[in-house]
């Protein structure tokens, strides 16, 4: 499977995006993942689909196959949090191979933003419990972010 799996994973934009993206706002992501619960991956999907003109469904994380994705990654990542050395490592790898399952699910769901008019901005606040205006600095950090293929 592993093979395949890269290779499916390489194939991804929101994939490339996410790699682009995350490492400069590592800190910025994950605070909002720690304080608001908040999932790495809607985030940077959010963004994405905002740059490119597309849109997630309303209410993209209660998909039965995100659902159980989401809590078999919240599990590792808790799981692995109590790990030292090697295991954390092999932990760590199987967090990140689920986050890519989680990204590729995130990517097939992204349609043409006609098709589906939603905030997702407003929508996915709302899901977290905060205020829009809150979320809205972090997009706009992300939304900054330059675009290596357009320099």
């Amino acid at each position: 499977m592993g093979r395949e799996f890269t290779n499916a994973l390489q194939q991804t934009p929101l994939w490339h995006y996410a790699n682009r993206v995350y490492l400069p706002n590592k800190e910025l992501l994950l605070a909002w993942q720690n304080d608001n619960s908040a999932q790495v991956n809607d985030i940077i999907a959010i963004v994405y689909a905002l740059q490119q003109g597309l849109t997630l469904p309303a209410f993209w994380w209660q998909g039965d196959r995100h659902a159980r994705l989401r809590r078999l990654i919240e599990r590792t990542r808790r799981h692995r949090q109590g790990l030292d050395g090697a295991l954390k490592r092999n932990a760590l790898a199987f967090e990140l191979m689920l986050e890519g399952l989680d990204i590729q699910l995130l990517q097939y769901r992204l349609v043409p933003a006609e098709r589906e008019a939603i905030d997702l901005v407003g929508h996915y606040a709302l899901f977290l419990g905060v205020e829009k205006g809150a979320l809205a600095p972090l997009i706009d950090t992300l939304l900054r972010v330059p675009d290596p293929d357009c320099t």
